[in-house]
């Protein structure tokens, strides 16, 4: 296969992006805004809600945050609060509707490129985090690997402690799945069963709800969502989509994000699904927290995959 990169300026933020030249499958990146996910097209079709010019990187990308990176916690903290090795420490709230802090620290953070491999269809990103804010004083590596092959874009995370401390990590993507129309006539997979019954915070109460509308393909219909589901799924298949109208498949596999969420927006134009490593609130309830112990990693994966036919 041979690859070619490129990088498009809008304003102040560069658009990185990588070419499969014959195909014509692509993907792009947003490095100032977190190693942002922006877009990733199969046969002409856009599989990602993405940003093209100035007004929709800030309604889309930042003010919505399509296709950000969750890190060091996904979801919310609620009241931007969590105590941990016996200390109590405060996130900023930029969620104030519900008072909560709001997918992580790095959204906004810009990240190094380390390679542009068109050899390999590979771009690598990172992030060194070093005490970068009060409420989260601990220092860490961030790195990721995006790779373009056929009609999949996998990516690959690792994260580093590199302190003397222990702390606790959270890591998801936060990707917004783009229809032709609306949203209705898409048919949903979800590898679950149950999910997180919330407060009017939108935080976990402790108690589980049975679901089972979509455990096979199944049309969206009017149903609304936004929760959070253990889906026990560990390198395999957790979620599809099928676009019946243009015959399309997406399936999304994932390795170390046993929760999923499920978003569909007022406007019914695309659908979030994103991979996370635990539930909302994780530095307070504990559901899929890791705890990073002193100079060690984990790897993380979840690649998009699409095809023909349901």
């Amino acid at each position: 296969m041979k690859y070619k990169a490129d990088v498009k300026l809008i304003e102040d933020y560069e658009i990185l992006s990588l070419e499969d030249l014959d195909s014509g499958n692509s993907f792009s990146l947003i490095p100032r805004l977190g190693a942002n996910l922006n877009s990733f097209t199969v046969a002409g079709k856009d599989i990602l809600w993405s940003a093209n010019n100035l007004e929709q990187i800030e309604s889309r990308s930042i003010s919505a945050y399509s296709g950000a990176q969750l890190f060091p916690f996904v979801n919310r903290i609620k009241d931007g609060k969590y105590k941990f090795a016996g200390s109590s420490f405060k996130l900023p709230i930029n969620e104030p509707s519900n008072n909560n802090s709001l997918h992580g620290l790095v959204f906004d953070k810009e990240f190094l490129l380390l390679d542009a491999n068109e050899q390999s269809g590979t771009i690598k990103l990172a992030y060194d985090y070093d005490h970068g804010n009060s409420g989260y004083p601990f220092r860490l590596y961030l790195a990721n690997l995006f790779q373009l092959s056929g009609n999949s874009l996998t990516v690959s995370t690792v994260i580093e402690n590199k302190s003397e401390q222990a702390m606790p990590v959270g890591h998801g993507w936060h990707p917004y799945f783009v229809v032709s129309s609306q949203i209705d006539k898409v048919f949903l997979k979800i590898a679950a069963t149950e999910y997180f019954l919330l407060d009017k915070q939108q935080i976990p109460t402790g108690y589980m709800e049975k679901y089972n509308t979509f455990q096979k393909l199944a049309q969206l219909g009017k149903t609304e969502l936004d929760s959070c589901f253990p889906t026990k799924v560990n390198g395999g298949l957790t979620a599809q989509l099928f676009r019946p109208k243009e015959n399309l498949k997406i399936s999304l596999f994932t390795e170390g994000y046993p929760y999923l969420q499920v978003y569909t927006p007022t406007d019914r134009k695309s659908i979030a699904i994103e991979p996370q490593t635990s539930a909302p609130d994780a530095f307070n309830n504990g559901i899929g927290n890791i705890l990073l112990k002193p100079e060690s990693s984990i790897s993380l994966k979840f690649q998009i995959l699409v095809e023909k036919g349901k």
